[in-house]
């Protein structure tokens, strides 16, 4: 009932806060445990936002060069799974004379920018590239694809890259050496979805 659900949220808040209460004492220079090391690994000017989605509730937490916050998402998690399939059946519609220019995909998706990074905005202006660690129905979501409120892509105002945990960013960032002086880039494959001649352009 209500006051389950109630008694649910109160717990949740409260490990949250514990959580962030930690992160915010945290003495950077020797932490140890592996959230704290993916962030030391970051770059300069990066943040990290990990979302949560539950069952009742939604959660997102940003880590960073600014001092971590942990925010409950204004909208339930049946909400944001609505608008990203919205998003989803319109941008896979085939393309008819009858829907030719049709922008119905751009309400979910300025929806979702408002619920998914619009808590975030202060800290990602000053950013050079988030890397976003998606949850649930959000692995099903380009966040680069999502419209604020001045009709802009997020891509158009940071880079977006994606990582599975914050384990795993970690190990990637430190692998990373940047000392690889060589690439291979494969385009245009000969396969039975026809070909891409662009990406050969894209590529060189």
């Amino acid at each position: 009932g209500s006051q389950a659900q109630e008694s649910m949220l109160r717990r949740l808040i409260k490990a949250c806060d514990k959580g962030l209460s930690r992160l915010q004492r945290t003495d950077w220079a020797k932490a140890k445990n592996p959230i704290h090391l993916a962030v030391l690994t970051l770059k300069p000017r990066s943040e990290v936002i990990e979302y949560v989605i539950g069952k009742d509730l939604a959660c997102a937490s940003l880590l960073g060069r600014h001092q971590p916050r942990v925010v409950r998402l204004d909208a339930s998690p049946a909400r944001i799974a609505e608008l990203v399939a919205a998003f989803r059946t319109s941008a896979v519609a085939p393309l008819t004379r009858g829907n030719l220019g049709d922008t119905s995909y751009r309400a979910p998706l300025s929806d979702l920018y408002t619920i998914l990074i619009k808590p975030f905005e202060r800290e990602l202006a000053e950013a050079d590239i988030v890397y976003i660690v998606p949850h649930g129905i959000l692995h099903r979501l380009p966040f680069q694809a999502l419209i604020d409120t001045e009709g802009q892509y997020l891509i158009e105002k940071i880079g977006v890259a994606y990582a599975p945990s914050l384990n795993v960013l970690r190990h990637c960032r430190e692998a990373n050496t940047g000392r690889r002086n060589s690439l291979l880039a494969v385009a245009n494959p000969d396969t039975d979805m026809g070909k891409l001649p662009a990406t050969e352009d894209e590529a060189a």
